[in-house]
C-alpha cells in the first residue's frame, strides 16, 4: 500500500531592494551625529491661574551640561513670569523680585549662584531659543501643556502636525500701528497630541528664513530637541506616572512638594515650583540611566510607548517588518 501525497505550501518573501536615488547638489541627506543626549539640556516647568483661563503666573528653569560620569551640572537657573504681571499683580511681582533677590541658585561649583529673573519674552529670547539653537534638549515633565503656557498665540498647524496646535512665542510690537506681530525670524512650535501621554512635538520653519531662500534650496530648520518625561517615563515602564509617582519609582532624592495654595505667587508657591524643576532634572538623570541600559538605536525623543522600544531591539536583530516583507 503506497502512501498518500501530500502537498507541500512554501510562502516565500522577496526582500525588496533599496530604491537608490541621485544625489542632488545641496540636498543631500545629513549624517546622523550618533549622539542621543545631547550636551545639555533646558528643564522648565510652569505655574498658572486656577480659573479655566490656566493662564502663566511664573516659572522657573535649569539649564544644566551633562558631565563624563553621566550626571547634570547646572550652570544657570533662573525664574519667569508672566509679561502683563508687573501691571495687573505688583504685589505678586514684588514678591518674585524679593525672592530673586534673597535667594541663591542650586548652580554647581564655579557658577554665578545669582537666581536670575525674566518677563515671559525675555526668558523665550534669552534662553528657551538659545537652548535650541545650542541643539540642547528642551524637557518636561507633561512638556506640551507648559510650552502652550509660553505662548503668545495659538492657532491650527499644518503639514505633518496637521490636527494639532501651532504656538506662536515671539512677538514684537510694531513701531507705526502699536499692534504686537508674530516675529517672523522665529519659528513656531507644534504639537500634536497622540492620546493622553503621547504627543509629537517640532518647530517650524521661520516665515522670514523661507522667504529669504534661494530658489531651488529649502531654509535649513532649526535644531529642535524635545523631551517629555511623562512619555518617556510610560516608555520604560508600562505605567501612566504623575511626577510624584515616577520620582517615587525612580528613587530620585528630591521628591515633589506639597503645593498648599495654588494661583498665589508666595515663597513657599515658589519653593514648590523650584523643587518641580529639581525633581524633573533628577528623573531625567535616573531615566537616562535607564534607557541606555537598552542596546539599541533609538532616540529618546521618538521612544512614544513600550512597542518603540521593541521595534528598535526588532531592528537591531536584523528582523524585517511585515510590511516591507509583503510589498
Amino acid at each position: 500500500m503506497s502512501a498518500p501525497d501530500l502537498a507541500i505550501i512554501l510562502r516565500v518573501y522577496v526582500k525588496p531592494k533599496r530604491a537608490t536615488r541621485k544625489r542632488r547638489r545641496g540636498r543631500s541627506r545629513p549624517k546622523p551625529s550618533g549622539r542621543r543626549w545631547p550636551a545639555a539640556a533646558l528643564v522648565f516647568d510652569t505655574e498658572t491661574s486656577i480659573d479655566p483661563t490656566q493662564r502663566l503666573l511664573f516659572g522657573s528653569y535649569h539649564y544644566a551640561r551633562w558631565t563624563r560620569h553621566k550626571t547634570l551640572h547646572v550652570v544657570e537657573e533662573g525664574l519667569f513670569y508672566a509679561d502683563e504681571l508687573p501691571e495687573t499683580n505688583p504685589t505678586a511681582f514684588a514678591t518674585l523680585k524679593t525672592y530673586a533677590r534673597t535667594h541663591e541658585a542650586e548652580v554647581g561649583a564655579r557658577c554665578d549662584p545669582t537666581l536670575r529673573l525674566h518677563s515671559r519674552a525675555e526668558f523665550v529670547e534669552r534662553v528657551f531659543w538659545r537652548a535650541l539653537q545650542a541643539r540642547s534638549l528642551v524637557v518636561g515633565f507633561n512638556l506640551p501643556f507648559d510650552l502652550s503656557r509660553i505662548a503668545v498665540e495659538c492657532g491650527e498647524a499644518r503639514g505633518q502636525y496637521r490636527g494639532g496646535f501651532s504656538f506662536t512665542l515671539s512677538a514684537y510690537r510694531d513701531a507705526m500701528t502699536g499692534v504686537w506681530r508674530e516675529n517672523p525670524y522665529r519659528s513656531r512650535v507644534c504639537v500634536k497630541h497622540i492620546d493622553g501621554r503621547r504627543s509629537f512635538i517640532g518647530v517650524t520653519r521661520p516665515r522670514r528664513a523661507a522667504d529669504n531662500g534661494r530658489r531651488g534650496t529649502r531654509a535649513r530648520l532649526p535644531p529642535s530637541r524635545f523631551l517629555d518625561l511623562h512619555t518617556l517615563t510610560f516608555a520604560l515602564t508600562n505605567e501612566n506616572h504623575t511626577l510624584a509617582s515616577a520620582g517615587e519609582s525612580f528613587r530620585i532624592e528630591h521628591g515633589k512638594l506639597a503645593a498648599g495654595e495654588h494661583g498665589v505667587i508666595t515663597s513657599t508657591y515658589i519653593d514648590y515650583n523650584r523643587r518641580d524643576v529639581l525633581a524633573t532634572l533628577e528623573l531625567l538623570e535616573k531615566l537616562r540611566a535607564e534607557f541606555d541600559r537598552h542596546p539599541v538605536d533609538l532616540d529618546p525623543c521618538q521612544a512614544l510607548s513600550p512597542a518603540s522600544l521593541a521595534k528598535a531591539y526588532l531592528r537591531a536583530m536584523g528582523v524585517i517588518p511585515l510590511t516591507e516583507k509583503c510589498r
